[in-house]
């Protein structure tokens, strides 16, 4: 029986083509193909874009692993270098510069250990081609030391322009280098003094910052930053003790700030006019906050859902002027430092809204105010709360009755939070709002249930 001839064209392709088509595949699918011919491995080992992934968290993943090792070996120039003890070092790439390189180290059957593996040359040699991008996620070493870059010159991160670094609360030498061209930064699970990180990401070492995000970052007491180059800030499960203090000042363009999960003693927030989008969602604060922005007229969106109930100090919200707001998310109960009073200065600030979601509890604590705040320009209007029954239903339409633009109501309670239908709902609450002398023909009322999540915080 003759064998047919196989043909494939794919290695004849422009190195450019093949290129392009392996950014889309994954890692393992890259090693694989690797073996097909030298070219192929060459290729492989020579795009701009570059992610290694020893991520074969299991006992079974010996063979997986050692194959995957055997491709980054195999796929770079071999050669001796005295500095590293005989391991193999690589030449990333035969071009000029790199993109991107990733470099994820979790793996059950090597363990990252970075005296003994090749791990720093794959950064050196990174480094040395003008890398743009690094990616880069090790667990904490036996012996618990730091995460160091490589010894390199002064020159030798003016390329980098975009760092993600994962440690597992590990520490690194971070703050001791001079990244000027760094425009995006990703810390998750990493340790350092925040006094001393503020510091760094406010000087000239950081001047061209416009992303920061931080998540699950540790040991956050005395965080301040001002930065006039940052845009986007994001924390996310950071910062859990009572008398860490939380500052951001004087950061001109900053137009998003995203605080998640996290707990201060004291927050401030001040001279941000370029703010576009502000969420402070399932925070605590245990002392002060003061949120002051002078002229508000960027801001568009505006999230704030807090727990109170361990708050004892003084707190401050003025959004003044805030002309363009568009969504506006509510869920706070006011308490004996953060009054009724309080509360409706908060709902005056943001009268221009013209999509708002509440938490009954908000709303309940308005009706004990002498007036209802007017929001002369809402259209959509969102409650949220766990129960449904004809008290609650009366509280909401009496709110109602001042929303003279209103068109759709949204009520998202959990399930089975009532019996009566959707209609009869719509139905009580139309009659509630007639009997304060308002039309509700021309209101849509949409009744759901919301999904229960579980806060972990």
């Amino acid at each position: 029986m003759e064998i047919p001839h196989v043909y494939h064209r794919f290695s004849d392709l422009p190195e450019d083509i093949v290129l392009h088509v392996f950014s889309f595949l994954d890692y393992g699918d890259i090693v694989r193909l690797s073996s097909i011919s030298r070219k192929f491995q060459k290729i492989c080992s020579s795009g701009h874009n570059l992610l290694f992934k020893l991520d074969f968290d299991d006992k079974s993943c010996t063979a997986t692993c050692k194959k995957f090792k055997k491709f980054l070996k195999d796929s770079v120039a071999k050669k001796k270098c005295k500095k590293f003890k005989g391991f193999e070092s690589l030449d990333l790439h035969n071009a000029p510069e790199i993109q991107r390189l990733g470099l994820h180290w979790f793996c059950h059957c090597c363990r990252y250990d970075s005296k003994k593996s090749s791990f720093m040359n794959w950064l050196q040699y990174a480094l040395r081609n003008k890398v743009q991008e690094l990616d880069i996620a090790v667990p904490v070493t036996a012996d618990h030391k730091p995460f160091k870059f490589p010894a390199a010159g002064r020159d030798q991160f003016t390329s980098l322009k975009v760092l993600k670094l994962k440690l597992q609360r590990g520490e690194s030498n971070l703050l001791a280098l001079e990244m000027p061209s760094l425009e995006a930064l990703s810390l998750t699970s990493v340790s350092v003094d925040s006094l001393k990180f503020g510091e760094w990401v406010s000087s000239n070492s950081c001047k061209s910052l416009k992303v920061l995000n931080l998540e699950e970052f540790r040991g956050i007491y005395d965080l301040n930053i001002s930065s006039s180059s940052l845009k986007a800030f994001t924390l996310v499960s950071c910062a859990r003790h009572q008398d860490g203090n939380f500052n951001i000042i004087s950061c001109s363009s900053l137009e998003k700030l995203s605080i998640t999960k996290c707990a201060f003693g004291n927050f401030k927030l001040m001279n941000s006019p370029s703010l576009k989008g502000l969420q402070i969602s399932n925070c605590k604060f245990f002392n002060n906050f003061d949120i002051n922005i002078i002229s508000a007229e960027q801001l568009q969106t505006f999230t704030l859902t807090m727990n109170l109930s361990f708050w004892t100090g003084n707190g401050s919200i003025n959004l003044h002027n805030s002309l363009s707001l568009r969504d506006a998310v509510i869920s706070v109960e006011p308490n004996r430092n953060f009054t009724h009073n309080d509360l409706f200065r908060l709902m005056n600030d943001i009268r221009y809204a013209k999509s708002l979601q509440l938490s009954f509890q908000t709303i309940q604590a308005l009706s004990h105010h002498d007036q209802w705040p007017k929001f002369e320009y809402l259209e959509h209007l969102e409650v949220t709360g766990a129960e449904l029954n004809l008290y609650k239903i009366a509280t909401i339409a009496a709110f109602l009755v001042e929303l003279c633009s209103l068109n759709t109501l949204t009520l998202r309670f959990n399930e089975n939070a009532t019996q009566l239908s959707e209609i009869e709902v719509a139905n009580k609450i139309c009659s509630e709002v007639e009997k304060h002398g308002v039309e509700s023909n021309y209101l849509k009322i949409i009744c759901t249930a919301k999904k229960t999540k579980r806060n972990k915080f």
